[in-house]
């Protein structure tokens, strides 16, 4: 029997390398079975204190842009990476970053899109997946995912989704 081909999606404020580091154990027992692919979230936040390297989301949030406002304050933010935030001119209430109601639903919307994008590749240069596997952010992106991949097979070619596995996520809206 063929190894199964699992898709990983780690969580919000982590990265692949992060997430392969938190599961290894069970990476380890299922050598030889199974091929975990750990994909990277193409949304990067930013830094915390004392953190070198910035860790990533499927998609932003209101809670990862307060960080960002308290470092503006500060005067130590710089602009995150990936697709403009867009500000609302009546909404604000403190930082640039501030965004509210629809204007927070339409950025989330835009980041699951470009995530959506970057995991189609994933998902075309692998040859598809057996399983999906996600925790947290990335478990609301599993779930995201495999409705994708079940409504739209011709655009996730390859092996056949069978499985999805979602530890520690949550309804992801605005995107239910």
């Amino acid at each position: 029997m063929p190894q199964l081909k699992i898709l990983c999606l780690h969580g919000s404020r982590q990265d692949n390398v992060v997430f392969s580091q938190r599961i290894k154990v069970l990476t380890k027992k299922a050598a030889g079975s199974m091929q975990m692919h750990f994909a990277q979230a193409p949304h990067e936040l930013p830094l915390l204190e004392d953190q070198e390297v910035a860790m990533r989301a499927w998609w932003r949030h209101p809670k990862t842009m307060e960080i960002t406002d308290a470092a503006e304050e500060d005067g130590q933010a710089e602009r995150l990476p990936g697709p403009p935030v867009e500000e609302a001119s009546s909404s604000r209430s403190g930082g640039s970053s501030q965004l509210q109601g629809s204007d927070w639903e339409a950025q989330i919307v835009a980041d699951w899109e470009g995530s959506l994008r970057a995991l189609e590749g994933v998902w075309r240069d692998s040859g598809g997946f057996d399983a999906i596997l996600g925790f947290s952010n990335g478990a609301a992106a599993t779930f995201l995912l495999a409705a994708h991949v079940l409504a739209r097979p011709a655009d996730f070619p390859g092996r056949r989704l069978r499985c999805a596995i979602m530890a520690g996520g949550y309804v992801p809206q605005p995107l239910d």
